[in-house]
Order: structure tokens, then sequence, then C-alpha cells
């Protein structure tokens, strides 16, 4: 792990039981895997100092640019509409699903 600590140490730093953060670096189709909120993505690269683009999604540099830039982008831009209290709610409830539960959820809206 980037910047010489465990990951039960990150988790603590970043609020999480050292078992969730554990979770965070399982393989996808694992049952146990979990994907970690913005919010704690964003937290995350400030604490190690990797960049929040390379955390988020695995592309650009590594390593955070000099001066910050750790910090989580803006999810929505202003030029959409704003999600409603069900739209929150649903996304919410899909990002805590394990991955084979998000994919059935996928296979059900598209019919």
């Amino acid at each position: 792990m980037a910047a010489d600590m465990t990951k039960s140490d990150l988790g603590r730093q970043v609020g999480v039981t050292p078992a969730t953060a554990i979770r965070w670096e399982l393989p996808p189709e694992h049952p146990d895997s979990r994907t970690p909120t913005v919010d704690k993505l964003a937290l995350i690269a400030q604490i190690t100092g990797v960049s929040f683009e390379w955390l988020a999604t695995g592309r650009g540099e590594m390593a955070a640019p000099a001066g910050g830039g750790t910090t989580a982008p803006p999810v929505y831009s202003d030029d959409l509409l704003p999600l409603t209290a069900d739209e929150r709610q649903l996304l919410r409830r899909f990002r805590a699903l394990p991955p084979k539960k998000r994919k059935a959820v996928i296979e059900l809206l598209r019919e």
C-alpha cells in the first residue's frame, strides 16, 4: 500500500473499520468486495498523497499533483438537474450493494 501504512491504519484514519478498508481492495467479483464513497476516496487521496482521479478511476498519474489537487471534483456539473430525494436514495442504496447485486439491478433495469 502507498504511504507506508496498513489498510487497518488507513481505515481508522478515514473513519471505517479495518475490515471495511480491507474489503475495498478485494477484486470486484469477490462477494465481500466494497467500494468506498467519493467522500472516503477524497479523504484517502489526501491522507496518502495519491491522485484522486487515479484512485477513483485508475486513470492519470498515481501521485497527486504538486500543491495538492487531491480533493474530489464535483460529481455533477451545474448544467445537470439536481437529483431528487428518490434518486439520491436509489444511488446510496446502489452504491452499498456488492458487485454481483449491482449487476443484477442493472440487468433488471435494462428490461
